[in-house]
């Protein structure tokens, strides 16, 4: 089986670079927390897959994320990180949970693919966006809020499903 990291309780920061030699599944309990600092970095080409019912925190770092794929199946990820390097360089999937892309934050910028097939994505602020590539949204509910731009330069954006409210 893939590797883990279980945040069982409590809350935590790492501040460190992680280099993940497989792909690596996350799973946070409820009421506990995983901080990614302002220099965490994943410095090799690996997937994080992340679950559970906790929250994470993707706070702005100095170096790239530099991850292969982010998978969300769970938990309450808030991304407040403005580093204009690439979080995910092939795929960002949603499947269930809730991602929040707050002011001016970057996810995902330049991943070649976002594909939202459930949970819940707030995009804020002018600046957030989530993709530069192409997006796919099969299910879930997409909030565009504060005049975000959430796919600022897709070449392609197909909708099968899902709800999208946007505002400015």
């Amino acid at each position: 089986s893939a590797p883990s990291i279980n945040v069982l309780s409590g809350n935590h920061t790492l501040n460190i670079g992680m280099h993940l030699l497989f792909d690596t599944a996350l799973d946070v309990n409820p009421g506990s927390s995983i901080t990614f600092g302002a220099n965490t970095q994943f410095p090799t080409s690996q997937s994080l897959i992340i679950s559970g019912d906790g929250n994470i925190f993707f706070q702005p770092s100095t170096p790239p994320y530099l991850l292969t794929n982010l998978i969300f199946n769970g938990a309450n990820t808030t991304n407040t990180n403005t580093n204009t390097q690439p979080t995910a360089f092939s795929q960002i999937i949603i499947n269930s949970g809730k991602v929040e892309n707050t002011l001016a934050g970057f996810f995902g910028n330049n991943a070649a693919l976002f594909i939202m097939n459930g949970g819940e994505v707030i995009n804020r602020g002018t600046l957030g966006s989530f993709v530069s590539a192409e997006a796919i949204i099969n299910g879930g509910v997409l909030y565009n809020l504060d005049g975000g731009l959430a796919f600022p330069d897709a070449a392609l954006v197909t909708i099968n499903g899902g709800t999208i409210f946007m505002s400015n």
